[in-house]
């Protein structure tokens, strides 16, 4: 009996996914992927496939994402636990110091503002989060260490 049932609920389970997918696409793709790392597919398996079914997918932004993928403008906004090495706590103090005194005017003030550390800061410089404050990636991870304010 253990196959026959567990073939059924994973059919139901299946039916249920497809279902959300197709009716609530940009919910469905937002908790996908908030609920990473699943085991199935990679985070960026799921963001092509968001892409075919016509989902933007914007990188992380210092100054508009939350630790967890929101929903903003009709597109998907990649939280900060999407972003390699950064962890709940990173996250959350980088909401606090976006909260505390507004946004990020630059990469220094990001960084004094945050306190979160260099690896941290170059995993968001590659995933994008700072393309608002500075467009161009290299320049960004080059002068990262002339961004740091002393002490």
């Amino acid at each position: 009996m253990f196959p026959e049932s567990h073939a059924f609920a994973f059919g139901v389970t299946a039916y249920q996914a497809s279902w959300l997918k197709y009716h609530y696409p940009l919910e469905f793709f937002a908790a996908i992927f908030n609920q990473q790392p699943m085991g199935f597919y990679n985070l960026e398996t799921l963001k092509e496939d968001a892409k075919r079914h016509g989902i933007r997918v914007l990188n992380p932004d210092v100054n508009k994402s939350r630790t967890v993928c929101i929903i903003e403008n009709g597109a998907i906004r990649l939280g900060f636990l999407n972003v390699q090495s950064l962890g709940g706590v990173s996250a959350k103090a980088i909401e606090a110091g976006r909260q505390k005194q507004g946004a990020f005017t630059s990469i220094g003030d990001f960084l004094e503002r945050s306190g979160v550390l260099e690896e941290v800061a170059l995993n968001i410089a590659g995933a994008g989060g700072f393309d608002s404050l500075e467009p161009n990636r290299r320049k960004v991870k080059m002068g990262n260490r002339a961004q740091v304010p002393p002490h």
